[in-house]
């Protein structure tokens, strides 16, 4: 298995991919007016697909996922500007600013640097109710290592790409709310949906059913209620 999609509710998927272009780079897979699919740029060539779907209203819900960006130039934040971000806040004492695309998805954006002078997906963080016991599913879930000396965070065991990194949640997932950014996992070669499906149950996982009737792919809640999409493998 391996994290293949980073998804964010768009109501305009085309404006909001055209920001995400503008700042990460990559290649469109798929151009439509209700899904658009970029390739992004990540450090090293790991491949990480960022999934932009219209949902009605837009984005909804709570964010309990927060994208850190490592920025190798002076310019990031008035060019993300320019492409419509607005300012949320500082970074948490880091020196980083916090912002927020033009639907309203958060991101750090933090000085580093990447090498090439322009800006990097470096981390994905999640809120978790308990970080600690979270991690064991999403190291199975993605088959990445846990980082020496970095509390609750995983990287690809190559260390290429971003990391996923687990904290305490500001307030605990209400309800049946649904995330409006998720993360989807592929199964590949010889796994099978349903073991997987067992698997992630044993480690604190339930499945959710929204009522959208028989789909290739199943949706789960990991042990503090986000949402996780796990994808058959490919025939």
């Amino acid at each position: 298995m391996y994290l293949e999609n980073l998804c964010l509710d768009a109501g305009e998927p085309l404006e909001l991919a055209a920001f995400w272009e503008g700042m990460l780079g990559g290649g469109r897979l798929a151009h439509g007016p209700d899904l658009v699919e970029l390739r992004l740029d990540v450090e090293g060539g790991a491949s990480l697909d960022l999934c932009l779907p219209r949902v009605p209203g837009g984005r909804t819900g709570p964010g309990r996922l927060l994208l850190r960006l490592a920025a190798g130039c002076e310019q990031a934040q008035e060019r993300a500007r320019a492409l419509g971000a607005r300012r949320l806040g500082p970074g948490g004492g880091r020196p980083a600013a916090t912002l927020a695309d033009p639907e309203g998805q958060p991101f750090e954006l933090a000085p580093a640097g990447t090498g090439h002078g322009g800006v990097d997906l470096a981390a994905i963080v999640l809120e978790s109710a308990d970080p600690g016991r979270d991690l064991a599913f999403w190291q199975w879930a993605t088959g990445w290592e846990q980082v020496d000396g970095a509390a609750a965070t995983l990287q690809r065991r190559d260390g290429e790409g971003p990391r996923l990194t687990l904290r305490a949640e500001q307030a605990p997932k209400g309800g049946r709310e649904k995330n409006p950014a998720h993360l989807d996992i592929r199964l590949e070669g010889e796994d099978e949906l349903e073991a997987a499906l067992d698997h992630a149950r044993h480690l604190g996982a339930r499945e959710l059913d929204h009522g959208w009737g028989p789909l290739p792919w199943r949706v789960l809640l990991d042990p503090s209620g986000n949402e996780v999409c796990l994808l058959p493998a490919r025939s």
